[in-house]
């Protein structure tokens, strides 16, 4: 009587132990038919500890074959702190590696876990999990594939549809090169991608291959001040400057290099013969190629 007294008071403070260490052990399970060689599933476990036990991460279970059936991998491993304990969650990852010539039940390994405080140690067991394995074909050497009713699982997709989204694409497609073309000046017959400043950079890229001849710069600065005339519907002088820029607000924004072209103008032709500026035609080309973007609504 007294040896089973000592069993008895040693087996109540193992249970109390246990049930002071482990708050709840929770295990998610999926189904447990319809498998196949090669499909996947999910285990899920929650373990939640009283401090100041912690799960020892050592006996884990590891990754890699379980028998002839199943391989395992452990992902997904979270470690919190709740309420005067901690919560570890972890998801056991299956997949079947065998084929089964007919139905069978195939159990998950059982796992044992121990948690941990600073002088003792206690097991936590998941139990195994029973799921069947069913052959992906049935060997009956009575079927033929004439009896088999075999169906693609989706129908294939109509081709109109297709068809439609590829000359929606190819008629956008045209439409935006059209408008490219219609801004950069590539459409013929259309006066508003050729306006004056757009005829002007053509003949001033002309004359920049001639550079070295004194007249072209002079020749240069004509036809910028055609394109101003054009523009302001009448002949533009300097001091006519501040009613174009009122009437042309776009080109406010080059008023200052606009107004050094009108001057630098004055100085070549009524007070220094043949006196190129520094940058020359290149300078009155960058120039007009901004105002011809202006005049095209680019800027």
């Amino acid at each position: 009587m007294t040896v089973r007294t000592l069993l008895a008071l040693l087996l109540i403070a193992m249970t109390c132990t246990t049930q002071a260490a482990i708050r709840s052990v929770d295990t998610g399970q999926p189904r447990s038919f319809g498998y196949v060689i090669g499909d996947v599933f999910r285990h899920h476990i929650k373990i939640t500890l009283d401090d100041p036990w912690v799960l020892d991460k050592a006996t884990l279970p590891e990754n890699g074959r379980v028998g002839i059936w199943l391989e395992r991998k452990l992902i997904q491993f979270t470690e919190q702190r709740i309420s005067q304990g901690t919560e570890y969650q972890f998801d056991l990852e299956y997949q079947i590696f065998n084929a089964a010539k007919q139905l069978v039940e195939v159990f998950t390994p059982q796992l044992e876990l121990s948690v941990v405080n600073d002088s003792k140690r206690i097991p936590v067991f998941i139990h195994e999990w029973g799921f069947t394995v069913a052959p992906v074909v049935h060997d009956d050497i009575h079927q033929s594939l004439d009896y088999l009713d075999l169906q693609p699982p989706h129908k294939p997709v109509p081709r109109k549809p297709a068809y439609a989204l590829l000359v929606a694409g190819s008629t956008g497609l045209l439409l935006s090169m059209a408008v490219l073309g219609y801004i950069f000046g590539r459409l013929p017959g259309i006066s508003r991608t050729r306006g004056p400043f757009a005829r002007a950079c053509s003949r001033l890229r002309v004359l920049r291959k001639q550079h070295h001849q004194p007249e072209s710069y002079q020749q240069a600065l004509r036809h910028m001040h055609q394109a101003f005339n054009e523009t302001a519907g009448q002949v533009l002088l300097a001091e006519d400057l501040e009613q174009f820029f009122s009437e042309q607000p776009n080109h406010a924004k080059l008023r200052e290099p606009i107004e050094q072209l009108f001057k630098h103008s004055r100085q070549e032709f009524f007070e220094s013969k043949n006196r190129v500026v520094e940058g020359g035609i290149t300078s009155l080309l960058e120039l007009c190629i901004q105002c011809r973007d202006i005049e095209r609504g680019l800027s």
